[in-house]
């Protein structure tokens, strides 16, 4: 996997006018690295994120933080996509080693 290709995917993503998914574990962990940056997440959120092993855990911790944001950035189409992304996110899989590293 090249981690740059799966940034690249996260931000069209982000662009995009019409619907596209999430599709790749990598992708649902660098989307949710992106959205915990750019909303200032606490660490406590941060941490939940890290420990998970699977993205169902991950989702299962996060949603309802990003759930929570959505209101804040609905006037920002890019943020906003980014968390509807997120939220509506269905990806389960591991989060392997090499996935960990979109986790920063």
């Amino acid at each position: 996997m090249i981690l740059e290709i799966v940034k690249q995917a996260v931000q069209i993503k982000m662009n995009c006018k019409s619907e596209c998914s999430l599709i790749s574990e990598a992708e649902y962990c660098c989307a949710c690295a992106r959205a915990l940056k750019e909303t200032g997440a606490p660490d406590r959120v941060w941490q939940e994120f890290r420990e998970a092993s699977k993205v169902e855990q991950a989702r299962e911790k996060l949603t309802p933080y990003f759930q929570g944001k959505r209101g804040e950035y609905a006037e920002n189409p890019t943020m906003d996509r980014l968390l509807k992304l997120l939220v509506q996110c269905r990806v389960e899989g591991a989060i392997t080693d090499e996935i960990r590293k979109l986790m920063q």
